[in-house]
């Protein structure tokens, strides 16, 4: 391969992970404000410690589905990063194929 064709699969790969990244960071989910009301935030503890008591009755309880769910959607933003990578680096792969097979 020559050095243009190199260099331009590195920038290709470069670009494509700077957008699998930065599609990954604003699909995840956002920080909350800090700028709230004393009812607010209030209201925001009360209901987080609701879902971290767990009741002695249920063996599934709705701390455990909220536990595994943040674990899923983790590993959702991990696979759309993932797929978006292989995406690019398919589209490159079969610019260079296509690039030998007319030139």
């Amino acid at each position: 391969m020559s050095d243009s064709s190199t260099m331009i699969m590195a920038v290709l790969l470069v670009v494509g992970l700077t957008l699998g990244a930065g599609v990954g960071y604003f699909m995840a989910p956002k920080e909350i404000d800090t700028n709230v009301s004393d009812y607010q935030s209030a209201y925001d503890e009360g209901y987080a410690d609701g879902l971290k008591a767990k009741p002695a009755s249920s063996s599934s309880s709705s701390y455990d589905i909220t536990e595994k769910l943040d674990e899923i959607i983790n590993l959702l933003y991990g696979a759309i990063g993932a797929s978006l990578v292989a995406a690019l680096a398919a589209i490159v792969s079969l610019a260079q194929i296509s690039k030998r097979l007319y030139s």
